[in-house]
């Protein structure tokens, strides 16, 4: 009876630790092992990418001129939204949308961005998932972006 008493109260140990380590990683940690626990909610579409999400960040490969969209899960109704960063010599912000997921009040979905190439570099699309009024953030993702010369 015992050894299932500890078995028990091991496996609630195991699990509250796993939660927490979790949300400390989602709170702050690295963007790469938060994308371990995040990967799902991620899309990249266009360009060519490597995603290995455990072990790097994902690189988006581009042409000048070429356009790509990353998709990430989002609920603007609870104050949350994503905060863009990215260097404005080498990409562009084409569209912003947000597709909720039903028509239910309050209903999450998809926030989808749209970038364009301007020209030849390597640079970083930082995504931070935020309140405006509050310190800290709950999801940072940071896309590697190449961009190379069209090919005629």
């Amino acid at each position: 009876m015992k050894k299932w008493l500890v078995i028990a109260i091991g496996l609630v140990v195991i699990l509250a630790l796993s939660g927490a380590l979790g949300y400390t990683l989602s709170r702050g940690g690295q963007a790469i092992a938060a994308w371990f626990w995040y990967s799902p909610t991620i899309a990249v579409e266009g360009g060519q990418t490597t995603d290995d999400w455990f072990l790097y960040s994902p690189t988006i490969a581009v042409e000048v001129g070429d356009s790509f969209l990353l998709s990430l899960k989002s609920n603007p109704t609870t104050g949350y939204a994503w905060q863009v960063q990215f260097d404005d010599e080498l990409l562009e912000l084409v569209d912003t949308k947000f597709e909720p997921s039903s028509d239910a009040i309050g209903a999450g979905g998809v926030e989808s961005f749209e970038f364009q190439a301007l020209k030849e570099g390597d640079s970083e699309v930082t995504m931070v998932y935020e309140r405006s009024w509050e310190e800290g953030y709950i999801e940072k993702v940071i896309f590697n972006v190449h961009i190379t010369e069209a090919e005629n």
